[in-house]
């Protein structure tokens, strides 16, 4: 079956309408939360995209519909790596897409009414291109460097980033009625692949979404029953979700009042292969065992936080960076001298990644990115150890 770029045209307009109309509605009716405001400005700027141009399509005269289109477009990719930004617990920037969209718009109201088609068609590529790839950097960074969706919606970012990246290379070298323009990246194929990424990124971002939604201060994972928070065992730490909003709002803190912190990021060494040799009840028993050893050994104003599995982060006020060390030692040896087993003795051993503020400022983000890349290299070089991320530069 073939498709007119007509029947294509109206197909993708109706993508774009439902699922945006969806996630708005949605944002609006459960929890009208920073991101899901800004991923439903990226909605409402892709419906808008589709109006302006069918609007062009429809009235010739109205020249002035590209400009709000080629405006539009930008404004929804950009609102995407904006609210992507903001799940990592960073400023949104969202002045600097708005800036880029004016400039966008002004570019092609610069052509005037015989500017036709394309009228500030290389800004509308290159706006695009750009906040796709920055939206595809961060959402492999910080929070959602560890989800699967957010994964899913770089793949759609990226792709968006390369063919508009090479899309423009070619609209500026060979112009957009050349044969390799009208050919491999012509309004029908370009429509279609829109149409495609449109459901994905749909799909993704609706999941993300609810994921940030349902992360609430009060997720504390205590002894009581009903939370949506409450995990399978009582650890007395807090969840990803509530672990992340108190932190950032500690880590912003101690930067306005220039006091040093620490993130320390934990794993229990070979969780899956205790889990294989033994049982998966074991396995949950060595997770409460390491939670119980940081809970005794943190300071008092620490917070510990879950982050699924074996893994764990820990937020600490220090002055120096010599600090950390003896922490980890005194978890270390509380692990060594409570065996999960008295029968058979088993033991278990973790590894440390550590990232701290003493050398100068950091961001939520930031930190937790360093202290991942920290905690990668101790576990690559063995376990059972820790490793600060000032000493891999």
């Amino acid at each position: 079956m073939n498709l007119d770029l007509n029947t294509l045209l109206v197909v993708n307009g109706l993508v774009v309408v439902l699922c945006g109309v969806s996630f708005v509605l949605n944002t609006a009716l459960r929890r009208n939360d920073p991101v899901g405001r800004l991923w439903s400005i990226a909605f409402v700027m892709g419906m808008l995209t589709a109006l302006s141009y069918a609007v062009w399509g429809s009235i010739p005269d109205a020249w002035w519909a590209v400009a709000i289109g080629n405006a539009a477009f930008v404004t929804s990719i950009g609102a995407m790596w904006s609210g992507a930004r903001v799940f990592n617990g960073r400023r949104s920037w969202f002045f600097i897409v708005g800036i880029a969209a004016l400039l966008v718009a002004a570019n092609a109201v610069l052509y005037g009414p015989n500017g036709g088609d394309w009228a500030g068609g290389e800004s509308q590529l290159g706006g695009v291109a750009l906040f796709a790839a920055l939206g595809g950097i961060e959402t492999l960074r910080g929070r959602l460097n560890d989800k699967i969706n957010a994964r899913i919606l770089s793949a759609v970012l990226w792709t968006v980033a390369v063919f508009y990246g090479t899309r423009l290379a070619v609209f500026l070298t060979l112009g957009p009625l050349s044969d390799v323009f009208q050919t491999y990246f012509n309004t029908l194929i370009t429509t279609f692949v829109a149409t495609l990424l449109t459901l994905s990124a749909a799909l993704s971002m609706s999941i993300l979404r609810a994921e940030w939604s349902s992360q609430r201060p009060g997720g504390f994972l205590g002894r009581g029953r009903g939370s949506a928070d409450e995990a399978q065992f009582s650890m007395g730490v807090l969840s990803d979700g509530a672990f992340a909003r108190g932190a950032e709002d500690r880590v912003e803190r101690a930067r306005m009042q220039k006091q040093p912190i620490a993130m320390i990021g934990a794993e229990v060494d070979n969780l899956t292969d205790l889990n294989n040799a033994f049982s998966r009840s074991l396995g949950d028993q060595a997770i409460a065992r390491f939670a119980a050893a940081l809970r005794e050994q943190a300071p008092l104003s620490a917070i510990i936080g879950h982050n699924g599995g074996g893994r764990f982060t820990i937020l600490a006020i220090i002055n120096h960076e010599r600090e950390v060390q003896p922490l980890i030692e005194r978890v270390q040896t509380a692990l060594v001298d409570q065996p999960l087993d008295r029968v058979t003795g088993i033991r278990i051993s973790a590894s440390f990644g550590v990232a701290t503020t003493t050398r100068g400022p950091a961001d939520y983000a930031t930190l937790s990115d360093q202290v991942k890349a920290a905690l990668r290299a101790a576990k690559a070089a063995g376990g059972n150890r820790s490793q600060s991320f000032a000493a891999l530069r």
